[in-house]
């Protein structure tokens, strides 16, 4: 998949909206934004696929492996111990999985 700039422009918005959410509704801190921009990009990749038709082929793997990858950076960012970074990542990959069926249900404004 080439990266278009609809698909660039669809996971920065939607990093933008969770980091600013967290930086009005909960915490200034550095480590909480980069967990909530880590989180808004995962939502984003999930998303390509409903916004962006070119994004279908190989949007599970995609996103299973967005999951990880993403579940792995908010444990590294939270300093988890072992046992919860491993329950992180395997949320995260199963978030990425199951993304293609939860985001058909999410309405827009």
């Amino acid at each position: 998949m080439k990266l278009s700039v609809k698909a660039a422009l669809i996971i920065a918005v939607s990093m933008a909206v969770f980091t600013l959410n967290g930086a009005i509704f909960w915490s200034g801190s550095f480590r909480f934004l980069m967990t909530s921009a880590i989180f808004g990009a995962l939502v984003g990749i999930i998303a390509l696929p409903e916004f962006d038709k070119r994004c279908r082929k190989g949007a599970s793997v995609r996103n299973l492996v967005a999951g990880i990858l993403s579940g792995a950076g908010i444990a590294v960012l939270q300093e988890m111990s072992l046992e919860w970074a491993a329950v992180t990542v395997l949320a995260g990959g199963a978030l990425g999985y199951l993304g293609l069926r939860w985001v058909r249900h999410l309405q827009l404004p």
